[in-house]
């Protein structure tokens, strides 16, 4: 297995609520990718501004891309998700309303995926009412309370999902993600990087695939793509893809990792029964009893490839929100993933802080100079009395980013 730890195997980093979402200790999974039209290498680990994180995040026509709105269940003295883990446990029964005892991962992701459209629509509805934006957390709880209404329903569902994440958040970038947008450690804009990065690394996938085979017909050429999905994508075009969408340093890095997860000859006979094969989102799917296919040697399955390439930018992300997560949960004096008025005046200062980073690496002037203007334009273009971490990661990328710069944080970086 690969040794890409996709979230930590102690409980998700930067819950402000302490959630106990622990991880097995094997959670790993894998990933790869770059386009010549977008270097994610420029991406800066955040989806702060859209896709840009300061300084950096800008697609090649110079524009940022829209960012998907999401909301929650807000407002300070709020019930916390971690007060769903009831002290007494209740056996999670089978009924209207209720959850079975595990979620399948295909189940998780349909409630993310109904979590995630139900924020969006809530956040532009209190955006057009001049009302503060919830946390995920928050919404989380909202959401299962609109939908299931008893309180035990709520628990039951709440603890579900909890649950599922620990399980699948191994096999399953996004699921990690989920996680680790609720525990506060990634912002929730980070989910549009994602996808384009899925997307990116697919489309480039497919004009490699056009370019080597320019002869096929469109029915020939769909065989081959599918060829690709269920015994491997050649080194050759996963090498590819990577140089044009990393700069060099990351590409290293990422393809040290690939390396590790080509079908040996060994391997290559057939899957064994542990393999699961992937959907499109690169997660896995059906277990491989159930389909068992020929892996060419030399060739990486396309869902080692697409994980490998979601963890590092997840890791590259939470990297550059580290110091902001950290600092976050500090200031945040009723544990409630929201910050107001002096709060975010103390998270600036704390920001802006040069001290702990001195202790570390060397400061340059032109570095202190520009965390000192990115200070200033921060307070500027902050007209919030009331902020959650995701709005933190949108509102203060000009701050993040050049102490995220003083103290080296892209040379030091190293995917784990």
């Amino acid at each position: 297995s690969s040794d890409l730890p996709v979230v930590s195997p102690r409980s998700l980093p930067g819950s402000p609520r302490g959630i106990n979402v622990e991880l097995p200790a094997d959670s790993e999974c894998l990933l790869p990718s770059r386009d010549a039209a977008i270097n994610f290498s420029n991406w800066t680990a955040t989806a702060t501004q859209s896709l840009r994180s300061p300084r950096s995040v800008v697609s090649t026509n110079g524009h940022s891309t829209p960012r998907p709105a999401p909301s929650a269940r807000g407002g300070k003295g709020g019930r916390g998700y971690a007060a769903i883990h009831i002290t007494k446990e209740r056996p999670t029964a089978v009924g209207i309303g209720r959850p079975n005892k595990e979620l399948t991962l295909r189940q998780l992701r349909d409630v993310m995926t109904s979590v995630y459209s139900s924020k969006a629509e809530h956040d532009l509805r209190v955006a057009g009412l001049g009302q503060p934006r919830k946390t995920l957390e928050q919404h989380l709880y909202s959401y299962l309370s609109h939908r299931y209404g008893m309180k035990h329903s709520v628990e039951d569902w709440a603890m579900a999902i909890v649950n599922a994440i620990q399980r699948y958040a191994a096999r399953c970038c996004e699921v990690a993600v989920f996680g680790k947008i609720l525990q506060n450690s990634l912002g929730e804009n980070f989910l549009e990087v994602q996808e384009k990065i899925r997307s990116t690394a697919h489309d480039l996938l497919r004009e490699i695939l056009a370019r080597q085979c320019p002869n096929l017909s469109q029915a020939e050429a769909e065989k081959s793509w599918q060829k690709w999905m269920k015994m491997g994508v050649p080194w050759a075009s996963c090498r590819e893809v990577v140089a044009q969408m990393y700069n060099s340093e990351d590409s290293s890095q990422i393809l040290g990792k690939l390396r590790s997860l080509q079908v040996s000859e060994h391997s290559a006979i057939s899957a064994p029964a542990s393999v699961t094969f992937t959907d499109a989102s690169g997660c896995a799917g059906s277990p491989a009893s159930e389909r068992r296919e020929l892996l060419t040697p030399g060739c990486l399955r396309y869902r080692d490839f697409l994980q490998t390439l979601l963890v590092f930018q997840m890791q590259l992300t939470e990297a550059y929100l580290a110091d902001a997560a950290r600092f976050f949960k500090e200031v945040d004096a009723d544990d409630d993933g929201v910050i107001e008025g002096a709060e975010i005046e103390e998270l600036m200062d704390l920001l802006s802080d040069l001290d702990e980073i001195e202790d570390e690496v060397d400061v340059l002037e032109a570095h202190s100079a520009d965390l000192a203007e990115a200070r200033i334009a921060t307070e500027a273009n902050t007209h919030f009395n009331r902020l959650t971490f995701s709005q933190v990661a949108e509102h203060f990328s000009d701050l993040i980013g050049a102490r995220w710069e003083a103290a080296q944080g892209r040379q030091r970086f190293k995917m784990k």
